[in-house]
């Protein structure tokens, strides 16, 4: 299948101008149309440990993301699942979602939050790692493994592609589209307003499965029972020291651990609060981890430690 052209999560353009089209059938564009795309090209990246990074770029298909110039990767691909972080070897692979920049700031400047991980409701994505379930309009019919441009060109659709920060007429009528889009999302004013002051999770809990555990605005873990927000006082936060000199595999599993802004079905889920690796030559050999779990949680990440033979200490329990 090759590359493809994965759609960003707010307004389904792609990370990049490139369109092989236009090398395939050797036809020619305006400079004007190739300066309207530029702004596809920074991207943000909404990781599950809740970081948020921006100025990022596209470095690789299916796909890749860097900061311009030099620095970390990220693989940016489907929901992340627990595996997304591994634990025994203290290799971290950060998966996400992304968007453009300028998507990011129109939801920041419309909505007046910073848009994060935990913002997003689980939906089933696509392989492309386009959200099912939303309708994205009329940019749909561009969508394809290599992003239609030439056809927006043909048919004078410039406006799906236009930034939502511009002060153009074709903006507002993507603005109007990517509004749109946010309300099935459920991320409008007065949603979001509401969500950001209470205690429990931002993400409403009609957007998550039953039984669906999260950490909340107050930094605890609730749980969706009867269609609505409960907090479980049975969890507690651990810190410990991890050491990974003796380990005896890099490729365990890691199906109970998540980070903080995922969302979990296990039954005592393990949350990843806080982390920092220390390595030796690129290679990890101790790390600090901040956990928030049951005491049926903690027994199990015991177990899970000594199995593969990490050194583990606890800091506070």
């Amino acid at each position: 299948m090759g590359c493809w052209d994965a759609p960003c999560i707010i307004c389904g353009a792609p990370p990049t101008k490139r369109d092989d089209e236009w090398i395939y059938k050797n036809e020619e564009v305006p400079s004007d149309f190739h300066e309207l795309t530029k702004w596809l090209e920074n991207c943000t990246l909404l990781l599950p440990d809740g970081e948020i990074v921006h100025n990022y770029e596209e470095v690789g298909c299916n796909i890749r993301f860097a900061p311009k110039g030099y620095g970390e990767n990220y693989d940016i691909k489907a929901i992340p699942n627990a595996e997304d972080i591994n634990i025994v070897s203290g290799y971290l692979i950060s998966f996400g979602m992304w968007l453009h920049d300028d998507c990011w700031k129109y939801i920041k400047k419309y909505l007046g939050t910073d848009l994060s991980y935990n913002n997003i409701p689980e939906h089933p994505w696509n392989w492309q790692g386009e959200l099912e379930g939303i309708n994205y309009g009329q940019i749909e019919k561009y969508q394809s493994q290599d992003f239609k441009f030439y056809e927006i060109y043909q048919n004078k659709d410039q406006w799906l592609i236009t930034s939502p920060l511009s002060m153009s007429k074709d903006a507002a009528k993507n603005k109007t589209r990517i509004n749109k889009i946010l309300s099935q999302l459920k991320l409008t004013k007065s949603e979001v307003k509401k969500r950001e002051k209470r205690p429990s999770p931002l993400i409403s809990a009609s957007l998550v499965k039953a039984n669906a555990y999260c950490i909340g605005n107050d930094g605890k873990v609730w749980k969706k029972i009867k269609g609505k927000w409960i907090y479980q006082k049975d969890f507690t936060k651990l810190e410990v020291e991890l050491d990974y000199k003796n380990v005896t595999t890099r490729n365990a599993p890691n199906k109970n651990i998540i980070l903080r802004e995922q969302t979990s079905y296990e039954k005592n889920p393990v949350f990843i609060k806080k982390y920092e690796i220390s390595r030796k030559k690129y290679h990890p050999i101790g790390g600090s981890f901040e956990f928030m779990s049951t005491k049926d949680g903690y027994r199990y990440l015991f177990k899970y430690f000594k199995k593969y033979n990490i050194g583990f200490k606890v800091k506070e329990y």
